[in-house]
């Protein structure tokens, strides 16, 4: 599953080549879980850095748009 994971970031600007289900659901159930978690984290901090989190959640939601477009293209042309 890690190594599923790192082959999604690693082939970040890759659109050529073929991809599977599985290679997209670890993706999704990863990247899933780790915006969860940035959420448990956003209701811990005190009040003064509730901004700075909703910062690093839109942040990382933009970077793992990137990886999860190419592995959508590639697995439609599978």
């Amino acid at each position: 599953m890690f190594t599923t994971y790192l082959q999604f970031w690693k082939k970040i600007f890759k659109y050529q080549g073929k991809s599977d289900f599985k290679e997209l659901l670890v993706s999704l159930i990863v990247n899933t879980v780790i915006l969860f978690i940035l959420f448990l984290i956003g209701l811990i901090v005190p009040v003064t850095l509730e901004n700075l989190i909703v910062d690093v959640i839109y942040i990382t939601m933009i970077i793992m748009i990137l990886p999860t477009v190419s592995l959508i293209i590639r697995l439609i042309r599978n």
